[in-house]
């Protein structure tokens, strides 16, 4: 019953935040909402793309995950567009008897935010012996920062229950390799991230075990083994090798990190970032920090902080220690303050919640082995998210590591959002202390309702943001020619010439050769991998280069040098359309070209359709005529 409780808890949270927008299979246009001009949008809109694209592809393909009609000769893969594998396969099999385009992330939206409640009240209840005190407690879970902040933005990095799934089972008295063994599979088919959030702490606990009984058992070695190979297996079948290892490191490390204050940060202050203010009042200060330290937003929310703030002070006014304790605070405080020039409230906030989890960590209700864990988990995720290329505030400290771990951790890249882990057991550790350091239950029930209150209502707007975002509001891709139809039915592939990561008209840039400049380029605005990809994707065509989680950086090259001999002899294929990205090779493909071949600008896109002008029922009116080279 109690479980009931919490799930309706959630779903009423869903109702308040969410409204049901997006909730509908059927309902797709809420994806593309900024698929033109706004970054924020490409992910949800590659994640859906990628799911058309595996599920109109090959039937039965090995590994299960891999999308046929996507990407480089052998195929990309569901892992590869992160369109939440989870779902994406078992789907595909039950809908592939209709090509009405079809979307589950609004229900998976839904089921999140269920679940996020339900394993928040699962670890709470541990603690919190009051029903009513956990119940009240459990809002906050849905309607957390870090948590609302993926909706709809970055969808399948919703699925954060996996990381509350794990915390409850490392909390729990005994190892079960089963279950972790099924959340291990499961967090790797929901998201690669996750997946590493799942094993690291399912790590924590086997190394937490090994070291309270001082020996290596049996069922703690069985734990690791499987989980370690179900993840390897699952992420094998999803598809996150099929570009080959070497694809898997990615720039970006030690720039994608999280921010020393992020726990007290409620806006990332980078340009690129579309993370809301949540605290539109500024109860919680706003820091300056890096930029591109959104991935490492973590903000434990404005109740949360406050309310930390509090319970500390208690903790340490009650403590025996309090001589010694108070003066340290003091000056942790001032120091943080001083280098990074952040004021001193966010400072006490952050001090605050490292206090109360000290306090958590060697409280009466955890075992020996929780508190290892615990504490290893939550020091290896406030490394790894900060990288060796600390920032605190906007200031930055810098100090070596190997470079075998540099390069082991570049398979993660993205690492600051490890530091989810920190906020939400910082987050607990707040709930729980609350009541452990309150006698009055009625206090502290009317303190918890209190923090709830204005958690929401000082994230009021950055909720309606979120919301927004689900709203069905989307632009037109500009594919308005009646040419595209007959092109839709003549063609089986779209070749993008040159393949290359997120695939878009571009001229050369300053330092480059610029005998190569193309006017033609300048008339298209739009994202090309968007607007063909939903093009191809609703026809079931194939296209070489889209927008990936890693890029086939071996496979592009191999298949550069195929089509660049194709455009040098014209030997198109008959059944592929040429998109040109390339200016150089656009100069040559105007320059020279074969009577039945139409070249020219359609919609703005530069294209070489082989043998289209044998076509009697085509008009080719909307084809802008280009230049060749030297006109």
């Amino acid at each position: 019953m109690r479980n009931l409780h919490y799930g309706l808890i959630g779903f009423s949270a869903y109702a308040y935040a969410i409204r049901f927008r997006g909730l509908l299979p059927t309902n797709v246009d809420w994806i593309f909402r900024d698929a033109i001009g706004d970054v924020a949008g490409f992910d949800s809109t590659a994640n859906y793309l990628g799911w058309e694209f595996f599920r109109r592809g090959a039937f039965l393909v090995w590994p299960v995950g891999r999308s046929t009609l996507l990407g480089p000769e052998p195929g990309a893969s569901i892992a590869m567009t992160d369109s939440l594998p989870l779902l994406g396969i078992p789907v595909k099999y039950l809908t592939w008897w209709t090509d009405q385009p079809l979307q589950y992330f609004g229900v998976w939206i839904l089921l999140c935010f269920v679940l996020q409640a339900l394993f928040a009240g699962r670890i709470l209840q541990k603690f919190i012996s009051s029903h009513v005190a956990v119940l009240t407690a459990v809002v906050l879970f849905p309607l957390m920062p870090v948590y609302l902040s993926r909706v709809g933005v970055h969808t399948p990095l919703s699925g954060q229950w996996v990381v509350l799934a794990a915390l409850a089972l490392l909390l729990s008295s005994h190892v079960s390799w089963g279950r972790w063994l099924v959340l291990n599979v499961v967090a790797m088919a929901v998201q690669p991230y996750l997946g590493a959030m799942v094993l690291l702490l399912c790590s924590c606990r086997v190394f937490a075990e090994c070291w309270v009984r001082r020996t290596i058992a049996q069922n703690q070695m069985l734990t690791l083994g499987v989980s370690a190979l179900g993840s390897s297996l699952t992420a094998h079948q999803i598809g996150l090798f099929v570009f080959g290892s070497g694809s898997l490191q990615a720039g970006g490390f030690g720039d994608f990190s999280a921010n020393v204050l992020s726990l007290v940060d409620p806006l990332s202050d980078s340009a690129s970032s579309h993370t809301s203010s949540w605290s539109q009042r500024l109860l919680v200060p706003n820091v300056i920090d890096g930029t591109f330290q959104y991935e490492g937003f973590g903000f434990v929310g404005t109740g949360i902080a406050l309310v930390a703030t509090a319970v500390a002070m208690n903790l340490v006014v009650r403590s025996r220690r309090r001589q010694l304790l108070v003066p340290l605070i003091l000056v942790a405080v001032l120091m943080t303050s001083a280098f990074s020039d952040i004021s001193w409230q966010s400072a006490l906030m952050l001090v605050s919640l490292a206090v109360v989890f000290v306090y958590f960590v060697k409280g009466d209700g955890l075992g020996r082995s929780s508190r290892v864990s615990l504490s290893v988990a939550l020091a290896i995720s406030i490394v790894v998210s900060l990288t060796n290329v600390v920032m605190i505030g906007d200031r930055q400290v810098i100090y070596p590591w190997p470079d075998a771990l540099q390069s082991f951790l570049a398979t993660v890249r993205v690492t600051g959002r490890f530091i989810w882990i920190v906020t939400y057991v910082c987050s607990f550790a707040v709930i729980v202390m609350l009541f452990r350091s309150v006698r009055s239950l009625q206090i502290a029930l009317v303190m918890i309702a209190l923090t709830v209150t204005v958690q929401i209502f000082d994230s009021d707007y950055a909720v309606f943001r979120q919301r927004e975002l689900l709203r069905v509001n989307r632009t037109s891709m500009g594919m308005e020619s009646a040419l595209w139809v007959q092109i839709g039915e003549r063609y089986r592939a779209i070749n993008f010439v040159l393949p290359r990561p997120a695939p878009n008209l571009e001229n050369p840039s300053g330092g480059q050769d610029q005998s190569t400049l193309n006017e033609d380029f300048w008339f298209a605005k739009r994202v090309l991998w968007a607007d063909l990809g939903e093009f191809a994707a609703f026809r079931g065509l194939a296209m070489n280069a889209f927008y990936f989680g890693r890029d086939p950086r071996s496979q592009y090259q191999l298949e550069a040098s195929d089509l660049k001999r194709v455009v040098e002899n014209q030997s198109y294929q008959s059944d592929a359309l040429y998109v040109f990205i390339d200016s150089a090779l656009w100069n040559q493909a105007k320059t020279f070209r074969r009577d039945q071949d139409v070249v020219g600008l359609l919609d703005g896109i530069p294209i070489v359709a082989p043998n289209l002008r044998a076509c009697a029922s085509c008009s080719f009116d909307d084809v802008v005529q280009v230049r060749p080279l030297g006109d």
